[in-house]
């Protein structure tokens, strides 16, 4: 009896690994898209992020880079609320609970920067398998609540 306690403790613990290495996959991409926003590269995303979303993101700073601005953020929170493997486990789902405060730094010498955002967001990210580790392969808004920070310009440090 104890034997088989111990054997489906294990297995318990197995299969909730994946779903915590995605989990910790989620934050190591969101980590990286702060650096990419803040150095308007994206190439630092394709050790957490697939292809296609790469590219998302690329078009995304794109759009910030022809409007001369720089999107510099901070996550001022994050929690994973759910994370469940696909029957194959070669997907998960992460469901997240994120604030972050971000506001547009203007390249244009002399511009004050725009106004610091708080964000309270529910997210879903779609992971997949690709070369041995888990990536970012979309991710979703589920809500978002949107309020302007008590500062004016630049995350608090």
């Amino acid at each position: 009896m104890t034997r088989r306690i111990l054997l489906v403790a294990l297995a318990a613990a197995a299969c909730a690994r994946p779903e915590r290495d995605a989990a910790a996959a989620v934050r190591r991409y969101d980590d990286a898209l702060v650096r990419a926003y803040r150095r308007a590269d994206a190439a630092g995303l394709a050790e957490v992020a697939t292809a296609d979303e790469v590219r998302r993101v690329t078009a995304l700073i794109d759009l910030k880079s022809a409007a001369r601005l720089v999107l510099e953020s901070e996550i001022a929170a994050f929690q994973v609320d759910r994370a469940a493997a696909d029957p194959s486990g070669t997907a998960i789902a992460v469901e997240t609970t994120e604030r972050w405060r971000y506001f547009d730094r203007h390249l244009v010498p002399g511009e004050p920067p725009g106004p610091t955002f708080e964000s309270d967001m529910k997210m879903r990210y779609d992971l997949v398998r690709e070369g041995g580790a888990w990536k970012v392969r979309s991710v979703t808004t589920i809500s978002n609540r949107l309020a302007p920070s008590p500062g004016t310009s630049g995350p608090s440090r």
